[in-house]
């Protein structure tokens, strides 16, 4: 292969604009394209192996996209001055903020600061025109993501060139902007009111494509990224029909329904996590942060939309929670025998939905948006501490038919315990905000449950004696009056009073109680066995004569 050589080179003719198509107007686009993108390689190996003939042929393929680009430009400005128009006033303007963006790049590259500031201040402030009369929220992020983008590098041409305020980017392309761009655009003002007049048409358009505002803590979030506003356009579809932040009354045969469209909204919002989570891995690496004053990163909004993710879930779960809990109050007879089966078997289901709830409260409490603000902060521990003694209440209830009453009252003493917290979370926190309308509680709800408690563990605790083999429903004992104890300690003789009141005192009938004594004591007396009298110790005798006993044998004997 010679590759060409030998060959004479002849130059195409020119197309007239008549004749031009959109293959025309791609085919300038994508050699521009190629260039630049071939261009910036070879820039990134100079800057690491410092090699100047890399330099040199990094700019050539810059000049040469500088130059497809405006032959780009230029067809397309002709296809604009056309009869009617066969190109709108919009993709006029961004083919012109595309060619000037790259000028201005090669001027800064090659050291020129002072023409690479004038183009790329225009550039930015065609842009800037742009995202203002964007119809949808997607190009309105892609608009300000090319803006994000041309922001740093004005930003190093008026360090360069000493300006005073370098860093107030918005401040100089205020100052310059229309100077520079009746210079360097064809028709600028034209131009600017034509993109007006395309707005205006497209304010009215799909509101599908249209981006509800976000806020937080009453401050809008901004989305510059094209991805995440995809996604979260997506997460605005799927919560259409959802009852609002907050909204209790919900009917039993809504359930169904709800629960499938909870699962469609956080399926979209897990996407919309990994899209952020990934924007915020490559700001990371690139440590880009947004130009606009007071614009969010993409860590906050990574972690606005893991928080919007547990929220929805933590709703979905409470939802869940509630329609378990909606079932009729026991009734006479064998439908009393069924609900109590049902509520056994109610209550593990319900510490496992709380058990959910806790973990999605638990990963809230970690994230950067609540650390930042200490209101939030006391509302989740406070919704931490409520949850938790719900749930010890309801594990306590799944002791009960095992006749396991000492855990079932251990576990209603910790409920008391971490209602004791939630009420110190509810003093110091100051009003509910918007960012906890996701999970409504309120003190009354706190000293409900807390009532609910306290009277659990009297039940649980009358049970327990009952089973041990008491009686759970014994009268208790009750102290007598004041003046019936009175009586015991001091006399009181009613027969004198009432003769001196002249009540005539009833006729008594004799008392048998001596009698009565008397009978049990000779009974008594007469059980009791008669001691018998042992016999006399015989008491010695004294002998007569001391010499006689002594001798009687001898003098004795006849």
């Amino acid at each position: 292969m010679t590759h060409g050589k030998g060959r004479e080179f002849k130059k195409l003719p020119v197309v007239p604009p008549e004749n031009l198509k959109d293959g025309h107007i791609q085919l300038h686009l994508f050699e521009s394209e190629r260039a630049y993108s071939f261009a910036q390689e070879l820039y990134e190996q100079f800057t690491k192996s410092d090699d100047t003939r890399t330099r040199n042929i990094s700019m050539g393929r810059f000049r040469r996209a500088v130059k497809w680009s405006g032959q780009l430009l230029s067809e397309l400005q002709e296809l604009h001055e056309a009869q009617p128009p066969r190109i709108s006033s919009t993709g006029l303007a961004e083919a012109t903020a595309y060619h000037l963006a790259i000028r201005g790049r090669l001027f800064r590259l090659q050291d020129e600061f002072q023409p690479g500031l004038e183009a790329l201040v225009a550039a930015r402030t065609v842009l800037d025109g742009l995202s203002k009369a964007a119809g949808s929220s997607r190009d309105h992020a892609i608009y300000v993501q090319f803006s994000d983008e041309v922001a740093p590098e004005i930003r190093h041409c008026g360090h360069e060139l000493g300006l005073a305020r370098a860093y107030d980017i918005d401040g100089i392309v205020a100052t310059l902007g229309n100077k520079v761009a009746s210079i360097l655009i064809k028709d600028h003002e034209k131009l600017f009111a034509g993109i007006k007049s395309e707005g205006a048409d497209n304010q009215g358009g799909d509101k599908v494509k249209q981006l509800q505002e976000i806020t937080w803590e009453g401050k809008p979030v901004p989305v510059r990224s094209p991805e995440l506003v995809d996604a979260l356009l997506r997460v605005q579809q799927a919560s259409d029909g959802l009852p609002t932040t907050g909204q209790t009354n919900v009917k039993p045969t809504q359930t169904r329904g709800l629960i499938t469209k909870f699962d469609g909204v956080l399926l979209a919002l897990s996407e919309a996590e990994d899209v952020a989570k990934k924007l915020a891995d490559a700001q990371k690496t690139t440590s880009a942060q947004p130009s606009e004053p007071g614009a969010r990163d993409a860590h906050f909004i990574s972690s606005f939309v893991t928080y919007q993710l547990l929220s929805r879930r933590t709703q979905r779960d409470l939802l869940l929670t509630e329609a378990l809990l909606a079932t009729p109050p026991p009734g006479p007879g064998k439908q009393s025998e069924t609900s109590q089966l049902t509520d056994h078997r109610v209550a593990p289901a319900v510490v496992k939905l709380l058990d959910t709830i806790l973990q999605s409260l638990n990963q809230m409490r970690s994230l950067s948006v609540v650390d930042e603000s200490a209101d939030l902060t006391m509302g989740i521990e406070g919704r931490m501490s409520y949850t938790k003694a719900r749930r010890a209440l309801f594990l306590s209830r799944t002791y009960e038919p095992h006749n396991k009453f000492a855990e079932a009252v251990a576990l209603t003493q910790r409920a008391n315990l971490h209602l004791r917290e939630a009420h110190t979370s509810f003093a110091d926190a100051g009003e509910d905000t918007p960012e906890t309308a996701f999970y409504p509680l309120t003190l009354d709800s706190v000293k409900e449950l807390e009532k609910d408690v306290q009277d659990a563990e009297t039940d649980l605790k009358k049970r327990w004696f009952a089973y041990n083999g008491g009686k759970a429903s014994g009268t208790q004992h009750q102290k007598p009056v004041f003046f019936d104890i009175a009586l015991n300690y001091i006399e009181l003789p009613m027969e004198k009073l009432q003769g001196k009141a002249g009540v005539a005192s009833k006729a008594q009938p004799a008392k048998t109680s001596p009698a009565v004594e008397k009978r049990v004591l000779a009974e008594r007396k007469a059980a009791e066995p008669e001691p018998e009298e042992s016999a006399p110790t015989p008491v010695p005798q004294q002998s007569q004569g001391m010499l006689g006993s002594l001798l009687g044998g001898w003098w004795g004997r006849k």
